[in-house]
């Protein structure tokens, strides 16, 4: 068998969608774990088997969960396959395999790497429950489907250190004056070995006094003017890196203001900041460790030649192990990536940890848990103690090389050196200058090593950024990006149901309707987790809606809209429609404006009728969207180009569209009975099923649904003056009327006679308040 894939999980929590990612790249496709952490939903605290098994789904692997045995792990399992290890990770089992009495089980880890397992050791890991005295784990089976090989990863924009220039480009000026420096401070320093040898050989030679002291008085001018320029060097750069560091952070935030509420459920808040702070290392690494290279190799350019033109062989061995020292570093790249990611991420966990701490101190007191929460924070700094104990050794490891390696260079030059004098190829003052330019080009040398861990640095915090910046917004263009809430109308929340995770996770709350009222302050309680802010989330829209329930059942509906002086805009609709283009059965939406109302007391509210001039605007504003719709939608009211004309176009004589009788509704009551008017829920004519033997659909298609929403003239009581009337046609199919005042004017028996408001019914028996 081939070496498995594998990857290392970039987060903490990135545990399921990167197994899920070795598993794919084992049966030949590759995909991104961003992809993956996306469909697996994601949390804080991680991901569980549904999202992993979902996410399996969305790219064409049948996922099934066991909970089973060693022995039927062993004997049935298809590898590769994803168990649960320790009750708060997942890990990949690719390989079981029986050598002298033992059998290994072989695991990619995401944490750690490719690992082996003798069975008691996987058993302390795996092993989570006992059922009938059997020890059990659980393990998640994949299978390829079809499916698998037409699916195609989706594909993010990843940053590049090439991409982080462009923050510099506006700075071209200032970047070539610190250029310059870099050169004139390169060319200062050039003199110096040769003004070392000058002095040996020259003034301590032939014993000259002035010329030692005039060649000291150069060196003290050039060593002025050196410094004069890191001094400027040092103010621009001032200048630039806080200018790119505003603009990076500025852009971060950005994004992050973009991004739907859903990602903040799955980020610390430390994690965050920790990627703020990112933006330091990025911006030092644009404005000094580029630099600084270049400023490297020059000297190491420079120096080397004339080291060259002293000593070919001082050269030859300087630049030899000057690359093994390089080389060693290299050796530990890898280890130091994983340990930076490890930081990171219990740097992350602990900046959390503190922020609750600080924030939520009251509570912490009031519940009595300081203790508990104090051994939290020790836990959380234990973790980081190991951590850095690691990198600590690394570094010794490196430090160790590193020494060895410039002492034997060191040495090895000196005996040369002091060969040659020796044998006259070389002055004193030459060896003076070699040791002095050997000296100048260990700083770079160092640098390049430096500059290696910077650019690793920048690439893991462009890698964690990327990230960000690779998810896509929550706002697409035409969508109204602000809302203004006028303060003047309820808060209504109508059978809302809300999830976290995917839409198949269990419901954290079913058909909540509430109302708030306006006008007033409504204070909103209850202990941390409670549910306060998922509550303001439901009102942001972070929820499934209501009439996505009732898509999903298969009915076909009518919605209704009416238009306020609150609502009455272009924008308004517009988002509605959007909403609304969504769904499948709608039958029709109508738009109807608020007019006077049917009752006396109508003039306690006429501040929410909208004005002529309102209505025509926005009716001729919203119709070129309404052509991109697949169902019809209907103005309820007349508008011309020029006017609007206040008739309804439904019954000529029942105005009702501020009544609940316009369409047609089903009321479940408590028993599972199922009425269309709920006041008349004891009336048996208008039960038209029951929910607890009966469907909603069935229920909307029972015999006598159909028989009360779709009368003919033969189904009418010969008594009443409908059975004749030559407007029959057009007042029923609009459901215009209402069956309680019908009952309440003629009796219980008497449904099928004219509304009371009708001009043509009978004199009433009962008076109603209307005009």
């Amino acid at each position: 068998m081939s070496k498995f894939p594998f990857y290392k999980q970039l987060d903490g929590m990135d545990c399921g969608p990167t197994c899920l990612r070795m598993i794919a790249k084992y049966y030949g496709k590759t995909f991104s774990v961003q992809q993956l952490r996306e469909q697996s939903y994601i949390q804080r605290t991680g991901v569980n088997l549904l999202g992993i098994s979902e996410a399996a789904a969305s790219i064409g692997l049948r996922a099934t969960g066991i909970r089973t045995s060693m022995d039927k792990l062993k004997q049935q399992s298809k590898l590769p396959c994803i168990i649960h290890w320790n009750q708060e990770h997942f890990v990949v089992l690719y390989k079981i395999e029986k050598k002298k009495e033992k059998t290994w089980f072989y695991i990619a880890d995401p944490a750690y790497g490719l690992l082996k397992y003798e069975e008691q050791e996987l058993k302390k890991c795996w092993i989570s429950t006992t059922q009938g005295g059997i020890e059990k784990g659980i393990a998640m089976l994949l299978d390829v489907t079809p499916q698998f090989y037409e699916a195609e990863p989706i594909k993010y924009e990843k940053l590049s250190l090439w991409y982080l220039f462009h923050y510099v480009r506006p700075y071209k000026k200032a970047m070539m004056q610190l250029v310059i420096g870099l050169l004139a401070g390169s060319l200062l320093q050039l003199v110096f070995p040769f003004l070392t040898q000058t002095i040996v050989d020259q003034g301590i030679g032939h014993r000259n006094l002035n010329f030692i002291q005039l060649i000291l008085a150069a060196q003290l001018m050039l060593v002025f003017s050196r410094t004069l320029i890191e001094v400027i060097r040092r103010c621009i750069l001032l200048h630039i890196s806080t200018r790119v560091n505003v603009s990076l952070i500025s852009d971060f935030l950005s994004k992050l203001m973009r991004l739907p509420m859903r990602f903040f459920d799955s980020k610390l808040a430390g994690d965050l900041i920790r990627r703020i702070e990112d933006h330091n290392r990025i911006e030092s690494f644009l404005t000094q460790s580029v630099l600084n290279i270049l400023f490297s190799t020059l000297t190491v350019v420079i120096f080397g030649i004339v080291l060259a033109i002293y000593s070919w062989k001082i050269f030859l061995i300087f630049i030899l192990f000057s690359l093994a020292y390089i080389g060693w570093v290299k050796l530990f790249m890898r280890k130091r990536a994983d340990l930076n990611r490890k930081n990171f991420e219990q740097m992350s966990v602990n900046q959390n940890n503190l922020m609750q701490l600080i924030y939520g101190m009251q509570d912490i007191k009031l519940l009595g848990c300081e203790q508990q929460k104090r051994w939290e924070w020790e836990n959380i700094q234990a973790s980081l103690f190991r951590i850095n104990m690691s990198s600590l050794n690394l570094g010794q490891w490196q430090q160790v090389g590193a020494v060895l390696i410039n002492e034997v260079k060191n040495v090895l030059i000196t005996v040369l050196s002091a060969t040659a004098v020796l044998h006259g190829s070389i002055t004193l003052g030459v060896m003076l200058s070699i040791q002095y330019i050997i000296g100048q080009m260990q700083g770079p040398v160092t640098q390049f090593v430096s500059f290696m861990q910077d650019t690793q640095d920048a690439q893991l915090s462009l890698e964690r950024l990327g990230e960000i910046y690779g998810k896509p917004d929550e706002e697409t263009e035409g969508m109204n990006q602000e809302t203004e809430i006028s303060g003047k109308d309820p808060i209504r929340l109508n059978n809302v149901i809300f999830t976290y995770g995917s839409e198949k996770s269990k419901r954290i709350i079913k058909g909540l309707s509430l109302d708030i009222p306006a006008g007033k302050t409504t204070a909103i309680v209850g202990l941390s987790g409670s549910g306060k802010t998922t509550l303001i989330k439901l009102y942001a829209k972070e929820m499934l809606h209501g009439l996505q329930l009732l898509d999903d059942s298969g009915l076909n509906y009518q919605i209704s809209s009416v238009l306020t002086n609150y609502n009455c805009q272009v924008n308004v609709l517009a988002e509605l429609l959007h909403e609304l283009s969504h769904l499948k059965h709608i039958r029709d939406w109508r738009i109807i404006p608020a007019s006077n109302s049917i009752y006396k007391e109508y003039n306690v509210f006429s501040h929410l009728k909208p004005t002529k001039a309102q209505i025509t605007k926005v009716f001729n504003q919203i119709r070129p969207l309404l052509t991109q719709v697949s169902f019809p939608v209907i103005l309820g009211k007349k508008v011309t180009d020029k006017n609007y004309q206040d008739t309804w176009g439904g019954s000529r004589c029942f105005k009702g569209s501020e009544c609940s009788a316009l369409t047609t509704h089903m009321f479940i009551l408590p028993d599972g009975k199922v009425t269309v008017c709920e006041q008349l829920y004891w009336h048996p004519q208008f039960i038209i099923g029951n929910v607890t033997t009966q469907s909603l659909k069935e229920v909307w298609h029972s015999p006598q649904a159909l028989h009360l929403c779709s009368l003919s003239r033969q189904d009418i009581n010969k008594e009443s003056p409908c059975r004749e009337c030559r407007l029959f046609e057009d007042c029923f199919s609009y459901q215009n009327r209402c069956w309680s005042d019908i009952i309440k004017a003629y009796g219980k028996d008497c449904w099928d006679f004219p509304d009371p408001r009708c001009c043509f019914a009978p004199a009433m028996k009962n008076k109603l308040s209307y005009d």
